[in-house]
């Protein structure tokens, strides 16, 4: 069952109301146009090179979970098969709240805890109290943003838990020098209206603000980050080093991945022509629709694109190219992250009378192999 401390929920709240405020302004019925920017070549994935260091040791710090039968050693030899293996999803799943990072073939996520599970489904292991959220892992180390909203770094076995910077951030990307973050130190202080993108090194210093006005997550692609600019709810994109602001497209965007060479987005659906999925060039041309059903949470990777339609609807699954629309289960997901052939997402089991009814499950793509955490 997934928990929340109170400083965790107050930035959870803060970054929910900038997702969620703009999906009804007026401007969602503006016609759609395109811009002529220039294409930007991207190389999929370049943002996150593991080392070849990415391999568990033997912990003293492991705990193990009540219900788990592996010893510490069966665990921490999980990721000695794949030493350079490159999760292509992770990012699409920093804007799915980062609740999970794949390193070789394990899977570590977020619940009342930091925890790693083998992509076979067995083996999960507690390597940390700590409660950790907007995971991402770069070359030895996993990233996250701790309970009191600091930057914290920590080993795949659980060791060398450092802070890195104390500061109230959201979604995580770490590249070879930088650590690129959502700051919202200055809406917790009311000294702004709105988070900004900031970087800072990963020794913790060096801290630059990049870009204001910008909702609760970005993406990276190449020398590009694209984000959702707060009031308008338009995507635009900023080079690293803060230079070159631009507006991507004139669509009213409330969610959107990058993967590969499109961005793939939600809009504003105050009408029927803007429900559902699209997918358009990085310069924002060639948008195309790819289903009209109401999409409450998504995610892409591979040939797929997986979503929930809310309540009622459950979870489902469309190829890239809007076809072979699929049925995965009843579920009503919140925030979808893609691991390889499996799913790991947040919902609401309303089942549960007196609460608190978010529920954290794994379950594979083809819908088998169900685990509740």
């Amino acid at each position: 069952m997934v928990r929340r401390s109170m400083g965790y929920v107050l930035v959870s709240f803060i970054l929910t109301i900038f997702i969620f405020s703009g999906c009804s302004s007026s401007v969602g019925n503006e016609p759609r146009t395109e811009t002529t920017s220039t294409t930007i070549e991207t190389t999929k994935d370049t943002d996150v090179i593991p080392s070849d260091k990415d391999v568990d040791a033997d912990s003293d710090t492991g705990i193990a979970s009540d219900e788990d039968n592996d010893t510490e050693d069966d665990v921490n030899t999980v990721d000695d098969e794949v030493l350079n293996f490159i999760d292509p999803d992770v990012n699409p799943n920093v804007s799915g709240l980062g609740l999970s990072v794949m390193r070789g073939n394990s899977i570590y996520y977020s619940d009342n805890g930091l925890y790693k599970i083998r992509t076979d489904g067995t083996g999960k292991f507690k390597i940390s109290d700590d409660f950790a959220m907007h995971l991402y892992t770069y070359g030895e180390w996993i990233y996250y943003v701790g309970q009191n909203s600091g930057i914290y770094k920590i080993k795949p076995d659980g060791t060398e838990l450092s802070l890195v910077i104390e500061n109230n951030a959201g979604s995580l990307v770490v590249t070879d020098e930088w650590i690129y973050f959502i700051d919202i130190s200055e809406v917790v202080n009311k000294a702004a209206k709105s988070p900004q993108i900031s970087r800072i090194k990963k020794d913790g210093t060096g801290r630059q603000k990049i870009i204001d006005n910008t909702p609760n997550y970005f993406n990276l692609s190449g020398d590009w980050i694209y984000y959702l600019k707060y009031p308008e709810y338009r995507l635009y994109k900023v080079k690293t080093d803060g230079s070159g602001n631009a507006k991507v497209s004139n669509a009213v965007v409330v969610k959107f991945k990058i993967l590969g060479d499109y961005i793939y987005y939600t809009e504003n659906a105050e009408s029927d022509v803007r429900a559902g999925i699209w997918k358009m060039k990085l310069d924002g041309t060639k948008a195309v629709r790819l289903t009209k059903n109401y999409v409450a949470s998504f995610n892409v990777s591979g040939d797929w694109i997986y979503y929930s339609e809310g309540q009622e609807g459950g979870i489902k699954k469309i190829r890239t190219d809007g076809t072979q629309e699929t049925k995965i289960n009843e579920d009503t997901a919140s925030w979808i992250n893609v691991h390889g052939d499996w799913l790991l997402y947040q919902w609401e089991d309303k089942t549960i009378m007196t609460g608190p009814w978010e529920k954290l499950t794994m379950v594979r793509t083809d819908g088998t192999g169900r685990m509740d955490f």
